[in-house]
């Protein structure tokens, strides 16, 4: 009899994106996040399906792995558009 393990989600902790990261260099910060966030897409084929609030103990992420087709492609798409927002974000704060 064949057995057969499927993981459903996972959960990784980033103690280095820490609360006091995200209040004094928040562009870094949410650079990160993007950049994990594609490193999981492209290495194990898993989305973004909670990020939780930064701790002095750092972030924690959880990812799922792609269920169905389009979603991987989806998954990308909101990466590039959280990626230009962020760059609006902070090029409307440097204008200022």
């Amino acid at each position: 009899m064949e057995h057969k393990i499927t993981i459903m989600k996972y959960q990784l902790m980033f103690p280095r994106m820490t609360k006091k990261l995200f209040d004094e260099k928040e562009r870094i910060y949410q650079i990160a996040a993007i950049c994990i966030r594609l490193d999981e897409l492209q290495t194990k084929g898993a989305v973004l399906q909670k990020m939780g609030k930064p701790t002095k103990n750092g972030t924690k992420m959880t990812f799922a792995p792609v269920q169905r087709p389009g979603e991987c492609e989806a998954e990308m798409q909101r990466i590039l558009e959280d990626g230009k927002k962020l760059g609006m974000k902070f090029k409307d704060k440097e204008e200022e």
